[in-house]
């Protein structure tokens, strides 16, 4: 890990040493998930841990009008510091923040974090209100929400094209206030990995929201050069295999996983499309950094199909070379770019030394954009890919990093 400190701004002390955490057992009441959808349901409390996570779902007003599952993880026996709502990237769901960071899973060592090998759980575990919005998770959370609640009568689906725009100007503000009802008045720190960092930029650059304390994001672009093309192209790849492999019914993570399996009959094998020395891993890891038989659970579980409005914003973002929203009919395209000159909040910024989809200099274009930022502190994973940010050793440095910044800045 390198760190930078920026001329004229104040970084933050980044810390690497590791917590001990020390899980504990409490007693805990059940709640209704009938009652307003909310304030959820302890669908799962670890003993050893002690970490409940339940089900949320927030309304998404006019035009889109469809509910949101959001995951909530945290500690229901102790007292919680802050709020932080984790924001996936384009083609993942909430469950990126729940995979393996450390590779004791496969390889276990001492030091290890045991059963709070996530970031989510982690972070738990340390006092925090954990949130993972499912927003682009219409193939996993559909099919989910369904099994598990099937007489809530509730549309979960949304049938017309989800637009950036649209995530920073409706989503976000939403789950944003359902967390600050629920979670109450503490800080509310948001991190985001790739479009999820773009979402938290764009959404403090809107809105000039005083309720969140700080931002973190990993490996998210200021700007896409034409090497992002490639990228995008191979994500459009996975999310048309479902037709390719003849299985419409099955979602992209298990065609991921599936993907890992010899081939069947009938099934083409495209097993080399995630092999370690593959274009496709070339492009979203390192396997030098980042132990494949990691990166191989965290695909069968993430991957979520992209929108086209999705796609098309960042093929417009390599277009124009700035960051900003699609031009739609009778509506000034938004430059988040430029908007972003009003965030005032403190800002770390982590980028991967060998990150294919968002290499450095679309990373550090976000330091000249937070022109009013009271903090920045601009980290370089060195060796990690677009996904070892979230997955794998490089992972856990960075998670310990924003810990500690956003325990010195809020």
């Amino acid at each position: 890990m390198r760190i930078s400190t920026l001329p004229v701004k104040l970084a933050a002390t980044i810390s690497r040493d590791l917590t001990r955490i020390a899980g504990r057992i409490g007693q805990h009441q059940r709640t209704n998930v009938r009652e307003e959808w909310g304030p959820g349901k302890i669908l799962n409390l670890d003993p050893t841990t002690g970490i409940a996570t339940e089900d949320h779902f927030v309304f998404i007003p006019f035009p889109v009008e469809r509910y949101l599952w959001v995951k909530r993880i945290y500690r229901p026996d102790c007292e919680r510091i802050r709020a932080v709502p984790m924001w996936a990237g384009s083609w993942l769901n909430g469950n990126e923040w729940r995979a393996h960071i450390s590779s004791g899973q496969i390889n276990p060592k001492e030091g290890d974090l045991g059963a709070l090998d996530s970031w989510a759980n982690h972070d738990a575990s340390l006092g925090c209100d954990v949130w993972l919005p499912h927003v682009l998770g219409e193939w996993g959370y559909a099919r989910y929400v369904k099994r598990t609640y099937p007489t809530s009568g509730l549309d979960f689906v949304c049938d017309r094209p989800v637009q950036f725009h649209e995530l920073e100007a409706l989503y976000a503000p939403a789950v944003i206030d359902y967390i600050s009802r629920i979670s109450g008045d503490i800080p509310i720190d948001w991190i985001g990995h790739s479009m999820g960092g773009q979402l938290g930029y764009a959404y403090l650059g809107a809105h000039k929201d005083e309720r969140i304390a700080a931002l973190a994001t990993l490996g998210s672009p200021g700007k896409l050069t034409k090497n992002a093309t490639k990228a995008l192209a191979l994500i459009g790849r996975l999310s048309r295999m479902s037709g390719y492999l003849g299985i419409v019914e099955r979602s992209p993570s298990q065609l991921a996983n599936r993907a890992f399996l010899p081939a069947t009959k009938g099934a083409a094998n495209v097993l080399s499309m995630f092999a370690p020395s593959s274009e496709f891993a070339e492009i979203l890891y390192n396997s030098e950094n980042t132990n494949p038989a990691l990166v191989a659970p965290f695909l069968e579980k993430v991957v979520e199909r992209a929108p086209p409005g999705i796609v098309e914003f960042f093929v417009n973002m390599i277009r124009t070379e700035q960051f900003a929203s699609l031009p739609l009919a009778g509506e000034e395209a938004r430059n988040y770019g430029e908007l972003m000159g009003g965030i005032k909040q403190p800002v770390m910024i982590i980028g991967g030394g060998k990150d294919n989809v968002c290499p450095g200099e679309c990373v550090e274009i976000n330091v000249e954009n937070l022109q009013s930022s009271s903090r920045i502190a601009l980290i370089e994973e060195e060796g990690a890919g677009h996904v070892d940010l979230v997955v794998g050793e490089s992972a856990f440095s960075s998670m310990v990093a924003i810990d500690n910044f956003f325990s010195v800045v809020t």
